[in-house]
């Protein structure tokens, strides 16, 4: 999890001087506590930065077989005919709160192929495969997929972005 946080900081490390466009934030409420966007295009310069600086690290093959053959492991997911097919350009994360330990939080993505998208969850969601009793579960809102392990998160959500929206935050902006 460490490594995985690290990874988050650093991509944004030695970024050209562009505004990052987390379109996610179009739907998301303004009263999000925190709203993470990931660029999950893997090919993107920020993540190339990323795979060149942990390329210096001698540990980084043994790292990046353990975290596929974890996927594959604990999920039955392959990354290349699974998971990169299914997600769209980003991966948001918004916390609707911060109580209940901070779980009371949604992903957003707005998969290219949503075909895809819909056999990744239920493929992971497969028995054994969901590492608790929970299944993730995930509805469209606008063209964006809202997923949560609780129905009641995804209704929250919605509710609370029929008010204003982040992307319309002056102080986000």
């Amino acid at each position: 999890a460490a490594l995985i946080a690290l990874v988050f900081a650093l991509s944004g490390c030695g970024a050209k001087n562009q505004a990052a466009t987390a379109s996610g934030a179009e739907i998301v409420p303004a009263n999000a506590p925190a709203f993470v966007s990931i660029d999950s295009d893997l090919s993107s310069d920020q993540w190339q930065q990323v795979d060149e600086l942990l390329r210096k690290f001698p540990a980084y093959p043994m790292l990046v077989g353990e975290v596929r053959s974890s996927l594959e492991e604990d999920t039955g997911l392959d990354y290349e005919d699974d998971v990169k097919p299914a997600l769209g350009d980003e991966v948001d994360l918004v916390w609707l709160d911060f109580e209940n330990d901070g779980e009371n939080a949604v992903a957003l993505t707005k998969p290219k192929d949503e075909d895809a998208f819909r056999e990744l969850i239920a493929k992971g969601n497969q028995e054994g495969h969901t590492s608790g009793p929970d299944e993730l579960i995930c509805e469209k809102v606008d063209d964006w997929f809202v997923c949560s392990d609780a129905r009641t998160k995804i209704e929250r959500f919605r509710e609370q972005s029929s008010n204003a929206k982040l992307a319309d935050d002056e102080v986000f902006n």
